[in-house]
């Protein structure tokens, strides 16, 4: 028990670092290569997409109801894109 306790501690203090990366990805801190110098990466966030009831027993993977709170929310951020890139 107390491993696995170790183990959700450790899992934790990674997603927070990678977390705070793909939030400097987005915010422009990060500078990409690119020939139009904008970063092409579009973050979308699933904690606020769903909660504990929407997924399955393993408490990671989403059930029916939060795959589709998660597709919602993706094709929320991406539609003004695709509007973009169409008006070129």
């Amino acid at each position: 028990m107390v491993q696995r306790a170790e183990q959700q501690v450790r899992r934790r203090s990674l997603e927070a670092e990678y977390g705070q990366g793909l939030l400097a990805l987005c915010s422009g801190q990060w500078r990409p290569q690119s020939c139009s110098g904008a970063a092409r990466v579009v973050c979308v966030n699933m904690s606020a997409a769903v909660d504990c009831n929407h997924l399955v027993a393993d408490g990671v993977h989403p059930a029916l109801s939060g795959a589709k709170l998660m597709a919602a929310r993706w094709y929320g951020a991406l539609v003004p894109l695709l509007d973009s890139v169409e008006s070129h």
